[in-house]
């Protein structure tokens, strides 16, 4: 059977009248009686009584009107799941955040729109060092990261979506402290607090290379995997730290944050994979890109300055 032929029934047997479910359907009344007689041969069954004064159902028809509303509602939802999917309206996407990047309150606009727009999407979050999403997108646990840059893969790319500000974490008592900025050569001498480099932090790879470019290599006292405990770590003494400026989003009683001169500006970028798109990842950076002119431009509150 075909869904033509159960739709045109169906008209038939609701209207019990050809010629208005002739109308209903905008077909010629004898195309709609040629349908029917069709429907009826292949079945081996007569589904409707015709006399000249009235149409009505026989009990084969009266089974079949039920079952063929049944398979009709089934295929329409059926078609508007598909164009829903093809929209990127279902489905799931996974996220990877590094630590920096939940600071960024724009990051958080774009997962509201989305959910907004998308509501029939499963959105989940992880949060992961860049090195991790990078494996994690490579194998399929995640569709798109925020990774701190310089990533250094090629199949993968990257779109800036935060531009922020390095800045010194310095303890209070720090001989520096009065300065308004200092130059990174300043603190050749001082042991540093970092993020663990082999747990893959992009933070602790590019504090190395500015380090190195600066004419030095830290000396490095501890380590810690957190911005909140770093910033603990410095105002307890252990050293001094480079730190993004949303950093400053939670402030440390003890900790003083100096801008560097020259100014420093490190990127948070969407990482996602060329050969991995798919409608709910293109539904979802059609709204981070809407949203990209605004978050690259928007650092952190620079809190340092008013310390």
């Amino acid at each position: 059977m075909e869904l033509r032929a159960l739709r045109y029934f169906v008209a038939v047997a609701e209207e019990l009248h050809f010629g208005h479910a002739a109308e209903r359907l905008h077909v010629a009344q004898p195309a709609l009686s040629q349908q029917i007689q069709k429907l009826e041969r292949e079945l081996g069954v007569q589904l409707l009584s015709r006399t000249k004064r009235r149409v009505t159902l026989t009990q084969p028809g009266e089974f079949l009107l039920e079952a063929a509303r049944s398979i009709l509602r089934q295929t329409d939802t059926a078609v508007a799941t598909v164009q829903t999917a093809g929209r990127g309206l279902i489905g799931h996407l996974g996220i990877g955040l590094i630590n920096g990047a939940s600071f960024h309150g724009q990051v958080f606009r774009v997962l509201r729109e989305f959910r907004k727009r998308c509501p029939g999407v499963t959105v989940t979050l992880k949060v992961m060092t860049s090195v991790e999403q990078i494996r994690a997108l490579h194998q399929g646990d995640i569709q798109i990261g925020f990774v701190r840059v310089p990533v250094r893969d090629e199949s993968v790319v990257l779109e800036t979506v935060i531009q922020e500000e390095l800045l010194a974490a310095l303890p209070r008592t720090h001989r520096l402290a009065k300065l308004s900025a200092i130059r990174l050569a300043d603190l050749a001498e001082d042991p540093f607090v970092t993020l663990p480099r082999q747990a893959g932090f992009g933070l602790s790879e590019e504090s190395l290379r500015l380090c190195k470019a600066a004419g030095f290599s830290p000396r490095i006292s501890q380590e810690a995997s957190e911005l909140h405990t770093l910033t603990g770590l410095v105002a307890a003494g252990f050293g001094v730290s480079l730190v993004p400026a949303c950093g400053c989003m939670l402030p440390r009683k003890g900790v003083l944050y100096k801008p560097l001169r020259p100014s420093q500006i490190i990127e948070i970028a969407a990482a996602y994979s060329k050969s991995a798109i798919f409608p709910a990842l293109s539904a979802f950076l059609k709204i981070l890109r809407k949203n990209v002119p605004e978050s690259a431009a928007e650092a952190a509150e620079p809190s340092y300055r008013m310390q």
